[in-house]
């Protein structure tokens, strides 16, 4: 599927610690083993590990359909969605087939559509996790779109600063198998000094990461670190302008290279690229789309807007997703969404075609009787905030808003009064929450259900 082009010497995976190396000939056997039950649904739960980044690479090559299931949601919501589902077989992270007595109550009857590849946990409307059903092409048309856009090739060695659950991190890995390329498989953190060794010594060129990476880097120093890191790739979310600036002048000081990426895990993940040559002159921008994609501004009655004209952004390309699984009758079904995907995004095209997001449609709240975009909210307060701190703002209803600011900041009552005056409201309509840890998703975003829901004390 990814590797079809390669040869069996080629080393797809390389152990950061040890650096024992994973080939091409080694993924193919793991699929071989895999194939014996390829219409089999299989839960990969998925670790750093490089077993679970072989195994996920050997169930792709195997079109064999699997599940990633992150082990950090816990046992019980793990032992739920296996007695949902009732896969065929259960592996975990070391790529150990599990005995599924221990785990479900019921015999495997899950039929699946010849088609269906993956299936990438999301968050349902009423919060229980739901699937993103992903294709075989889905996945391969948009490792090819990414590794086009990025000119990956043979010398690019990517660093696994991402899970492989998060369809950014599994991009990383399939871009990267397609193009000829390899991953350093760490199960280190970006702040351990030990990261930046092994990636020294195993000659990584590649990093990804989400804006709260990107925060850690420049707290970090990564514009003056000496490494062999060459070329950065930020999505997840937005980053702040001046953080876009400041890497992409860092890496244009070493002759590398800055994009910023725009996706979502329904489109496989990935849609738009930005490219490093386009900064800074397209500051605040996540670019054009990737390769056979289109993006289109619509309005409420889904008439295509013109340049400069904020609306709905959609997204058509072959890389958009066969649809949602929220049961298991649901994983027999085929393409639902004919390679078109409303985001739920809104923004602009520039005229040159460049996208620029605004917010979210749903993340809208009413103060005064004003829709308030909650992106924006949180734009402003990341300027207000000291020490750019992290913050997340969040709607509890009408005239209800909520900011959390993250670390032991003090000066709440500033804050709110400042904020309230920016936005034109009332500050009353305002509670702004200052030292508390923000609770986060596997991709690094705030976890804003967890906010809504938990009980302060």
């Amino acid at each position: 599927m990814l590797l079809d082009s390669r040869s069996g010497g080629d080393v797809v995976l390389v152990d950061a610690s040890s650096g024992a190396t994973t080939t091409v000939d080694d993924v193919r056997a793991r699929a071989a083993e895999l194939a014996e039950q390829a219409s089999a649904l299989t839960f990969l739960v998925a670790d750093a590990s490089v077993g679970s980044w072989l195994t996920g690479l050997a169930l792709l090559e195997a079109r064999s359909p699997f599940a990633l299931i992150d082990p950090g949601m816990g046992r019980d919501a793990m032992l739920a969605l296996v007695d949902r589902y009732a896969p065929d077989r259960i592996i975990d992270p070391a790529g150990v087939l599990i005995d599924g007595g221990e785990w479900r109550s019921a015999a495997p009857t899950t039929e699946t559509h010849p088609d269906l590849a993956v299936l990438l946990t999301t968050s349902g409307t009423t919060g229980s996790p739901r699937f993103v059903r992903l294709s075989a092409d889905n996945v391969a048309h948009n490792a090819r779109q990414i590794a086009e856009a990025l000119s990956l090739g043979p010398g690019d060695r990517a660093a696994t600063t991402m899970p492989l659950t998060y369809s950014f991190g599994l991009s990383v890995l399939t871009s990267h198998a397609v193009s000829g390329g390899s991953l350093v498989v760490s199960t280190r953190s970006v702040i351990e000094p030990g990261f930046w060794d092994e990636l020294a010594r195993q000659g990584a060129t590649t990093m990804a990461g989400v804006p709260v990476t990107f925060k850690m880097l420049k707290r970090l120093g990564f514009a003056d670190r000496e490494t062999t890191v060459s070329t950065l790739i930020q999505a997840g979310g937005r980053l702040d302008p001046e953080l876009v600036a400041h890497f992409h002048e860092a890496l244009t000081a070493r002759g590398g290279r800055f994009f910023v990426m725009y996706g979502q895990t329904e489109a496989s993940p990935r849609m738009s690229v930005l490219p490093h040559d386009l900064l800074p002159a397209k500051l605040g921008s996540v670019g054009l789309p990737l390769a056979g994609g289109r993006l289109r501004i619509l309005d409420a009655q889904d008439r295509e807007l013109p340049p400069m004209t904020t609306g709905r952004v959609v997204y058509d390309g072959p890389n958009v997703m066969m649809g949602y699984a929220d049961s298991p009758a649901d994983l027999a079904l085929g393409d639902v969404f004919g390679d078109v995907l409303d985001t739920g995004d809104e923004g602009h095209l520039d005229d040159d075609g460049c996208l620029y997001l605004s917010g979210r449609t749903k993340r809208i709240c009413k103060l005064s009787g004003v829709r308030i975009s909650l992106d924006e909210v949180e734009a402003l307060a990341a300027a207000i905030v000291p020490d750019g701190a992290d913050v997340a703002a969040y709607s509890t209803g009408d005239d209800a808003l909520v900011l959390v600011v993250e670390g032991g900041h003090d000066g709440s009552d500033e804050i709110r009064r400042t904020l309230a005056n920016r936005l034109k409201v009332p500050p009353k309509l305002l509670t702004v929450r200052v030292g508390e840890v923000l609770p986060r998703l596997s991709n690094g975003k705030p976890d804003y259900r967890t906010l809504q829901t938990e009980v302060v004390g």
